[in-house]
């Protein structure tokens, strides 16, 4: 799960050297999507919505899993615009009206903390 308030400059600071590291293993070996999808995370922890968005896209080269799917939603809370955002929430309120969606910690981490925003 994506730790979704930066607290302070150290913080984002420290998420966007996990991006580097996780940059450098993404060369070492290209294609992993566990690796990509950690990328989009970290970038979208430090703020850096290009770089989010494009290891994002690698992560769902192979296709969407649950995993980009809340990773694309935490990106479009933090940094979309309003269109984004809204539908980013309304996709949070289908997912969490399915049984399953009461028992997710990521889901339940997002429904709690809609309202975060990079700076």
């Amino acid at each position: 799960m994506l730790c979704r308030v930066t607290h302070s400059a150290d913080r984002a600071f420290e998420f966007a050297m996990l991006y580097r590291l996780l940059s450098n293993a993404a060369e070492i070996y290209p294609g992993f999507t566990s690796i990509e999808l950690y990328r989009a995370m970290a970038a979208t922890a430090a703020c850096d919505q290009a770089e989010a968005r494009e290891a994002l896209g690698w992560a769902a080269y192979a296709g969407e899993t649950r995993e980009t799917s809340l990773a694309a939603v935490e990106l479009a809370l933090r940094t979309g615009d309003e269109p984004q955002r809204a539908a980013a929430k309304a996709h949070v309120a289908r997912l969490s009206e399915h049984p399953a969606g009461a028992e997710d910690p990521w889901l339940t981490a997002i429904s709690r903390d809609l309202e975060t925003r990079c700076p």
